[in-house]
């Protein structure tokens, strides 16, 4: 049986194609690694990521609003009337947060809709636990065309959302009632 050996010059091609294909893969890596860097930082260790429901002001109880703060930096909200918002959130301390984001209704009421923004800008205090927050801002609400209609104060608390703490165990009401009797 004859055993077939390469030759230098086909061992060396074999050799040069090799690097070049682990330049290749390399350079994949980099150019992966480069656009990693110019993306958002990763906010996934931080304790405000997970999903919260906004509580309604008891002064003027409306359906329930529930976040999901991504650990990427986004925030995603639904209300059952405005429909969805979008936006963006960066921690500014430990227990302190910025939170931008965008309803595309204008119409405060739970009744209609009014095509344009409300865009809102919110500073948040996580409490000690983790468990519920406080924001506060305001409301830029403009029309359709860009032009602002007025920008109003904001506050509410939020409580996180959890197996434990859910509208289904009755340990966040589903839609707050004001001024709601006792027996």
């Amino acid at each position: 049986m004859h055993r077939r050996t390469s030759s230098p010059t086909r061992l060396n091609r074999r050799v040069a194609l090799g690097g070049v294909g682990a330049a290749a893969l390399g350079l994949g890596a980099l150019d992966r690694a480069t656009a990693q860097e110019s993306t958002p930082e990763n906010q996934g260790g931080s304790p405000i990521v997970g999903v919260w429901q906004w509580d309604a002001d008891p002064a003027r109880p409306e359906p329930s609003t529930f976040a999901i703060f991504h650990a990427d930096g986004a925030y995603v909200e639904w209300q059952p009337v405005g429909g969805a918002a979008i936006g963006i959130w960066r921690m500014t301390g430990e227990r302190a947060y910025d939170l931008l984001f965008v309803f595309p209704d204008t119409d405060p009421s739970l009744e209609g809709f009014g095509p344009g923004t409300a865009t809102f800008t919110i500073t948040i205090e996580l409490d000690e636990k983790g468990n519920a927050l406080t924001a506060q801002g305001t409301v830029d609400i403009r029309d359709a065309g860009g032009v602002q209609l007025a920008t109003v104060p904001w506050s509410r608390p939020a409580t996180r959302l959890t197996f434990e703490t859910n509208p289904a165990t009755g340990s966040i009401p589903a839609t707050p009632m004001a001024a709601t009797p006792t027996s």
